[in-house]
């Protein structure tokens, strides 16, 4: 059997050979930018990739039908590792998260390490995750027991500045309030019960309790709908909240706090309110041992990365969800200057750019080198367990 550093070599050799390939993926799916759970034509081509390089896929897993995975065993026992490919975009924004990157990268990181795997065993299954920006496909998958066989998950995300390893994130979720008062002609708002008055008071009352959030809860509300005219008391009025904490727990506890907030706002102006709560992000655990060999890795190929700096910003996603069942990874491989911020026009042009096309490049071998140092080393193996089971567990 060939040695670890030589296999990693060989798999670095195979991504530069596929490299057009792989780019191509990347830009196809740049080009043709599709919202989450109608992310019809990535899924296909991504599909269409991994059927191509003999991997068996299966799709519309969990309900979604923009959902597959694809799975490879090397016929040899060892572990089976997940790598997630999200290629959801934004609304009237494109790839401005650059998933079309985290794609190609799941994709070309699972056919190079296949072409290794008779030496290395185990297996691979790649996850087609849709619509991470609304819904969070992946806990949707978690629940169907897609998951259930995997001993370790990882995934890259592009970033501006510096690459970043075991960046970890915050609980999240979308809170939806829906309040119904009575309409009346303007003139007579007395006979009227405002139920845009409830909404607006809702966001006093939450702005009179920010003050008590812990460090990491955040919250920031829009108005969806507060009536058709001004000449008429509107009956009916609608706002979202993106709710974030520092865990699952403290995020239900928030989300009760907000709550109470709309009911007494409500109840102020003699409306009614309903709300929903919508999926449940968990806050990130990202695996330190991984991490380290992830950060060697790209260091031994000239890539610099940096753990997270004292109160470098975190979001959320629902790879925390998959972090709390099996050692995970989300690492970040730059495509853009430090200036450059994300959800923006600038990254998602970015995205296709020749530093974007650098970092998908740099964030599969990433992949495919975690992945061969997970495959060929027990003792490595032993040590990530141990982190998660005293971590998470």
């Amino acid at each position: 059997m060939s040695s670890l550093n030589e296999l990693k070599t060989r798999v670095c050799d195979l991504i530069d050979s596929h490299k057009a390939e792989i780019l191509e993926v990347s830009h196809k799916i740049h080009e043709n930018p599709e919202l989450g759970l109608e992310e019809f034509f990535a899924c296909g081509l991504l599909c269409e990739k991994l059927e191509e390089n003999g991997f068996s896929v299966r799709k519309g897993l969990a309900g979604l039908e923009t959902s597959f995975r694809g799975d490879y065993f090397s016929g040899k026992e060892g572990p089976r590792i997940a790598i997630i490919a999200e290629y959801d975009a934004l609304k009237n924004l494109g790839h401005g998260c650059g998933h079309n990157i985290i794609a190609a990268a799941a994709i070309g990181s699972a056919i190079a390490l296949k072409e290794v795997m008779s030496e290395t065993g185990g297996s691979l299954a790649v996850m087609g995750a849709p619509a991470e920006e609304t819904m969070g496909g992946k806990i949707n998958l978690l629940d169907a027991g897609e998951f259930d066989d995997c001993d370790y998950a990882m995934m890259i995300h592009p970033c501006p500045g510096e690459g970043i390893v075991g960046r970890g994130g915050l609980a999240c979720c979308e809170l939806t309030f829906e309040y119904f008062g009575r309409q009346a002609h303007s003139a007579t708002e007395h006979l009227g019960i405002n139920a845009l008055t409830a909404l607006i008071n809702t966001f006093n009352n939450i702005a009179l309790i920010r003050e008590t959030f812990k460090p990491g809860q955040k919250l920031n509300g829009i108005i969806l709908s507060g009536g058709d005219a001004s000449n008429i008391v509107p009956g009916y009025a609608k706002s979202t909240f993106c709710v974030r904490a520092n865990t699952l727990t403290e995020l239900k506890e928030l989300n009760e706090r907000v709550i109470r907030c709309a009911e007494a706002a409500a109840a102020g102006v003699g409306a009614t309110v309903k709300y929903e709560t919508g999926p449940l992000f968990a806050e990130r655990y990202s695996n330190r041992v991984m991490d380290e060999c992830y950060l060697e890795n790209m260091k031994a190929i000239g890539v610099p990365l940096h753990f997270p700096k004292p109160g470098e910003m975190v979001g959320s996603s629902d790879i925390g969800n998959v972090s709390l069942k099996m050692p995970t990874v989300h690492e970040y491989t730059s495509i853009t200057p430090e200036h450059i911020a994300e959800h923006t026009v600038e990254f998602r042009n970015a995205a296709v750019s020749t530093l974007g096309d650098e970092g998908c490049i740099n964030g599969t071998k990433g992949l495919a080198m975690l992945a061969l140092d997970i495959l060929c080393n027990e003792a490595l193996r032993e040590k990530i367990n141990k982190e998660f089971e005293e971590t998470v567990k």
